[in-house]
C-alpha cells in the first residue's frame, strides 16, 4: 500500500510540473512572435512553425545570442515580400560577396538564401528578423552585447 501512495504521490507532482513547463513554454514562444512582429510590423504567427533554438551566452558577463529558427509554411512568398517592402526591409542574398550574413554566425541556416531582413538596435542590443525567401527558413536572432 504505501508503494502505491508513493507512486500515486510522484504522479501528481510529474503532472504538475509537466503543467508548469507547458505554460513556461507556451509564453516563451509566443513572447518571441511578439518580438518578431513587432519587429516586421505585420502578421506572421500563423504563417511560420517553430523548428529550433541555439543560444550561447557568457557567463561572465551574460553577453550572448540567440537563433530561432522557424519554417515558413504558407507558400504564399509574396505576402513577406510585400509587406517587408512596406516595412523598410533590406535584400539579402548569400551568393554575392557583399551579403552582410555572409561570414556571420547566420551563414549556416541561410545557406545558399535570398531574402529580406530588418535590424532594430537598444542600448546595447540587436535584434533582427530574417526571411529567407528561397529556401523558407525564417530567423529571429537576437544578441546582447
Amino acid at each position: 500500500m504505501a508503494l502505491i501512495n508513493h507512486f500515486r504521490k510522484n504522479i501528481f507532482n510529474l503532472f504538475g510540473l509537466s503543467i508548469l513547463l507547458s505554460i513556461f513554454l507556451g509564453s516563451c514562444a509566443r513572447h518571441n512572435i511578439e518580438d518578431i512582429e513587432l519587429i516586421c510590423n505585420f502578421k506572421v504567427a500563423s504563417k511560420i512553425n517553430y523548428y529550433s533554438t541555439f543560444e550561447h551566452w557568457n557567463d561572465f558577463n551574460g553577453d550572448g545570442i540567440k537563433i530561432i529558427t522557424f519554417n515558413i509554411i504558407s507558400d504564399d512568398m509574396s505576402y513577406f515580400k510585400q509587406n517587408g517592402e512596406k516595412e523598410n526591409f533590406k535584400i539579402f542574398n548569400m551568393l554575392e560577396k557583399d551579403c552582410p550574413f555572409k561570414d556571420s554566425v547566420l551563414a549556416p541556416y541561410l545557406s545558399d538564401g535570398t531574402g529580406i531582413y530588418k535590424s532594430i538596435f537598444g542600448k546595447n542590443e540587436e535584434k533582427t528578423v530574417i526571411i529567407d525567401l528561397k529556401n523558407k527558413v525564417f530567423l529571429y536572432y537576437y544578441d546582447v552585447f
